[in-house]
């Protein structure tokens, strides 16, 4: 891992709740697709834990926020195109 990748799988929780508004996605889905919690990204975003204490986002959930935001689409990713009905 080089240098500036390293330091672009650094988040702030502002920045983490940015890029799911950025790919259009709920707490749920984003939760969804991580296999976590919608607590979870919510805490991630307040910059908090179940306890209270500081907390910054989950490195993993990051780069796959990451992964999203640079066009990766896991099979969890809702489509939120609506079917386009025939005109019969």
């Amino acid at each position: 891992m080089t240098t500036n990748e390293k330091s672009k799988s650094i988040m702030t929780s502002n920045e983490f709740k940015a890029a799911r508004y950025k790919l259009g996605l709920s707490a749920q889905e984003l939760a969804d697709i991580l296999n976590s919690a919608k607590r979870t990204v919510r805490l991630w975003e307040q910059n908090q834990s179940y306890d209270g204490n500081l907390r910054a986002p989950n490195p993993i959930a990051v780069r796959v926020l990451e992964w999203m935001l640079d066009g990766y689409r896991p099979p969890q990713f809702p489509n939120k195109l609506k079917p386009r009905k025939d005109d019969d």
